[in-house]
């Protein structure tokens, strides 16, 4: 046997079980087909099957409106809405960031479905998933707010409030957490109408940091262990959102006492209208509802409808009786350390961290702007309204826990390395400065004016108040801090204090006010307290020399504030025009005010040409205050009349201002002679350099010619500058000429200004067409006097002729006034016309140039066109000078024309003669 092969046994064995194998596989198969005989059908079987094929959609049926937007998910606004209501917390998050971005998208869907934005987002104040009530918030009040109005919304309102009270008192700390919020929201967009709703607010902020005690009305805070914020932190959130209601308060609370109350009638009030603001005016009072007769119809309804002004002022009072107890409560439990009995003031001026500051601080606005609303309330009738009856019913607590470590320090560092993450948490680090100031105004509103109390507290009030004004004012606490300086100043100074420590307060704080910088906040609350002492409350404050050094500085002051601080600029302008009319212009004598002040009028460099026009007309207002008007001073008011800088209306006033200077002074005085030089230079319309630079630059521009017996000058427009505005000087003659008018000597003053035109003549050779204007406008109105005639009479006529050689007038409007208003005097005039036409007569008969014989063709062509009527009836020589230049000018058969212009001359020519013969 070789090796590998196997052996007898192993091949027998082998075999048996490939035989085993196979009968096992035979019976099997004869078992399969013993079982899988079939039955046959019956007769009455039905055929089931059914054959199948597949169906493709290229695309599915649209339903609805094609044109309504969707979301990227296909969602319209409607199923959006739909969603809102869902039981599922993440559908109805997915259908918030919908509709945020659906109305994004389309802002105009706000207005179309605002009654279901509304309700859907004020139903999530109070969902139980957090991020469906962020994202109400978050993705929908910040987007429909801002585009929406106060009137829009006030329909829904109501709603909105519900909910939000339901929130701000729900069970849930984390809800209550989220609806300020939305208080912040409805704070910010819409306060007057968060304002109406004082009553339940006001309540919801109570139960928010309070319990009630028993059965009583005494409340207590509330603490809760279970909470992820601390109790402190709490309250402190809460009191920033009092803050800041009671900050609308008061602000919803200067709108009512601008507006009558309903129910009384003061016949003496005085109500401007204005477009943005609604005025409701009772025609009659409440006693002729009695005596209206039917048919009739009722006017008002005061009796039926609530005062909301007196419900807020009740909301006020009940809500102090029950918060100052509460803000006792948070101070004593922020304060730092305690002390025992017998202690009091121990740990004065110890540090408190910054939660414990904030916390203070809260308290400390809170009670403040109590204090505001409740001063606020008072009746005209003078009684005390029973909010500040409460305040001063804790005037013992607030010396007793404000005063105890009076003054605070605030240590503002960092003592943990963790930083917190809660957005909600981070408040304002508050000054320790900022902290005193506000404790010293709450405790001098218990001062009362011109009282003699005797209040241990108030040596310390006066001792930090000059303390911290005394200070080099590194550490600025903006404009807030002012406030409240002025404030407490002004409190402490209506009392019965010494005279010694009233000028010493005063004093300190005017050397703050010197050290502050012209554009910062603090200056303008300083300047406003000081301005107020002076003007407001007759000087009974300020010393004689600080009210002259605060006043006589102010010249110095203005130019600082023009560009960066306008507002103050507008304030000092205010100041000093009120300090004049009530004849404490002491300060405008002084050499160093009048030469600062002179700077003003400068027309390129001065303080007027970078004021608003309302500004401007202030600072002119003051020239008639001023003692003297320099010759210095009168010239740069002329440049300034010229200047494009000064619009129109602010020239009008500034003439009027000097007429009524003229006026006061008497026409006797040198002032008079100055004044009347200002309006003869106002009427030259030219500079007196800029003349004498035009006639040596063109001496051929001002030779005297045969038709003009008095030489004209055009001004010169110089590269880069606009051509002359014929528009504000034709307004500047105006002005003049009524001002004239309104003197008693106004042929004198003609007379005179006559004289400065001809002695312009006799100096420079020439006199400029704006000069020649003036004179012939000034001269329709008033009777002129021999004296004046014959070079009125020749400028006149040089004005005429020259309209019709001047190349350089490009405005056809502004040349046909010109040449009217020459005509027109040329006929008022005796003989005028008359002589005109001699001189051409006599120019063409000496030799006229071409130009020459064109003008006095168009000359007789426009007096025959426009005044024929006059001449017919009035000047019959003048007619018989015409033939006689017609027919001199035909039978030369001009021959001194050349040909260039021979057919515009025979064509003026045949019209001549065509209007002659009429």
């Amino acid at each position: 046997m070789r090796r590998g092969e196997p052996s007898v046994g192993e091949s027998l064995r082998n075999s048996f079980q490939d035989v085993c194998a196979h009968g096992l596989v035979v019976v099997k198969k004869l078992n399969d087909r013993k079982w899988q005989k079939k039955l046959k059908k019956a007769d009455n079987v039905t055929n089931a099957s059914f054959k199948s094929r597949s169906i493709q959609i290229s695309q599915h049926l649209k339903t609805g409106d094609s044109t309504q937007p969707v979301t990227k998910k296909k969602h319209n606004i409607a199923e959006l809405f739909s969603h809102c209501r869902h039981y599922s917390p993440s559908v109805r998050h997915e259908a918030v960031t919908g509709l945020k971005e659906l109305l994004s998208e389309n802002p105009q869907l706000i207005d179309g479905h605002l009654p279901d934005i509304i309700e859907k987002s004020a139903e999530m104040f109070s969902d139980k998933d957090s991020t469906v009530r962020r994202g109400a918030v978050k993705h929908l009040l910040k987007l429909v707010f801002p585009v929406i109005s106060e009137k829009q919304i006030a329909p829904f309102f109501p709603l909105v409030s519900a909910h939000l009270c339901c929130a701000m008192t729900h069970i849930n700390d984390d809800i209550k957490m989220d609806s300020l919020a939305v208080l912040d929201l409805l704070l910010d967009h819409f306060p007057k109408l968060m304002v109406t709703k004082s009553s339940q607010v006001l309540t919801n902020f109570i139960e928010q940091i309070s319990r009630q005690q028993g059965q009583g009305q005494s409340r207590s805070l509330t603490i809760n262990p279970s909470s992820g914020t601390s109790s402190m932190k709490w309250r402190l959130l809460v009191m920033s959102r009092l803050q800041k209601f009671l900050k609308a308060v008061l602000v919803f609370h200067g709108e009512n006492k601008d507006v009558a109350s309903e129910g009384e009638c003061d016949v003496n009030k005085t109500l401007d209208f204005l477009d943005s603001k609604v005025n409701c005016v009772q025609a009659f009072s409440q006693s002729y509802h009695a005596l209206w007769t039917s048919p009739g119809y009722l006017l008002s309804m005061a009796s039926k409808v609530p005062d909301s002004s007196s419900s807020l002022d009740s909301d006020i009072s009940k809500a102090v009786q029950t918060l100052i107890p509460l803000m006792l409560e948070c101070w004593v439990e922020a304060t730092p350390g305690s002390d025992k009995p017998g202690q009091s003031g121990k740990h004065r001026g110890q540090a408190c961290d910054s939660t414990s500051a904030g916390m203070l601080y809260h308290i400390l606005c809170v009670t403040r702007l109590l204090w505001e609303c409740v001063h606020r309330g008072q009746k005209p009738d003078h009684q005390t309204p029973e909010g500040l009856v409460s305040m001063f019913k804790y005037q013992r607590e607030f010396e007793t826990h404000f005063l105890s470590k009076f003054p605070y320090m605030v240590n503002n560092a960092v003592t943990s390395g963790k930083k917190e993450t809660n957005k909600d948490l981070i408040l304002e680090k508050v000054s320790g400065v900022t902290l005193n100031l506000t404790v010293c105004d709450i405790m001098t509103n218990f001062l009362q004016p011109h009282s003699h109390q005797v209040l241990d507290w108030l040596p310390l009030v006066i001792r930090y108040m000059m303390r911290v004004l005394s200070k080099d004012g590194s550490q600025k606490g903006g404009k807030h801090n002012a406030s409240l300086v002025v404030k407490i100043v002004r409190r402490l100074c209506l009392t019965n204090i010494s005279d010694e420590e009233v000028s010493s307060l005063v004093n300190v704080l005017y050397h703050r006010y010197q050290q502050a910088s012209p554009t910062s906040a603090e200056k303008t609350v300083f300047f406003g307290f000081f301005a107020d002492c002076i003007l407001k409350e007759g000087n009974a404050v300020l010393s004689l020399e600080v009210a002259n050094s605060f006043l006589s500085s102010l010249a110095e002051l203005l130019p600082l504030c023009v560009q960066d601080n306008p507002g103050m600029a507008s304030l000092i302008l205010h100041t000093l025009r009120m300090a004049c009319v009530q004849n404490c212009s002491q300060f405008m004598v002084e050499p160093d005010f009048l030469k600062i002040f002179c700077s003003f009028f400068e027309p390129d460099h001065g303080v007027i040409s970078h004021l608003p026009p309302l500004d401007q007309r202030q600072l002119i207002g003051l020239l008639y205050f001023l003692p003297r008007l320099q010759s210095q001073l009168l010239k740069m008011l002329t440049s300034l009349c010229r200047h494009s800088k000064l619009n129109e209306q602010e020239v009008t006033f500034l003439i009027q201002v000097l007429q009524n200077r003229y006026i006061k002074h008497g026409e006797t005085s040198q002032e008079a002679i100055l004044y009347v030089g200002f309006l003869a230079n106002i009427l030259t319309g030219m500079p007196q350099k800029d003349l004498v630079e035009q006639t040596g630059r063109d001496p051929g521009s001002h030779v005297r010619t045969g038709l003009q017996p008095v030489p004209l000058v055009y001004p010169a427009v110089k590269e880069g500058q606009k051509p002359y505005d014929w528009h504000r000087h034709f307004t500047l003659v105006k002005v003049v000429s009524t001002m004239m008018s309104q003197c008693t000597n106004s042929v004198e003053v003609f007379q005179v200004i006559v004289t400065v035109v001809e002695k312009l003549m006799t100096t420079n050779g020439c006199i400029p067409l704006q000069a020649v204007y003036g004179l012939c406008k000034m001269a329709e109105s008033f009777s002129v006097p021999p004296a004046c005639t014959p070079i009125l009479k020749n400028a006149c006529i040089s004005l005429v002729t020259y309209m019709f050689t001047c190349e350089e007038l490009a405005n056809p409007n502004v040349a046909e006034v010109i040449l009217n208003t020459g005509c027109n005097l040329l006929c008022q005039m005796e003989n005028g016309v008359e002589d005109m036409f001699r001189l051409l007569l006599n120019t063409y008969n000496t030799g006229a140039s071409v130009e020459e014989v064109l003008a006095i063709l168009k000359v007789c062509v426009k007096f025959l066109t426009m005044k024929r009527s006059h001449l017919v009836q009035c000047n019959p020589e003048t007619v018989q000078l015409m033939m006689e230049l017609q027919r001199v000018m035909r039978s030369k058969a001009m021959s001194n024309v050349e040909e260039s212009v021979s057919s515009e001359s025979e064509k003026l020519m045949t019209q001549f003669e065509y209007h002659l013969s009429l």
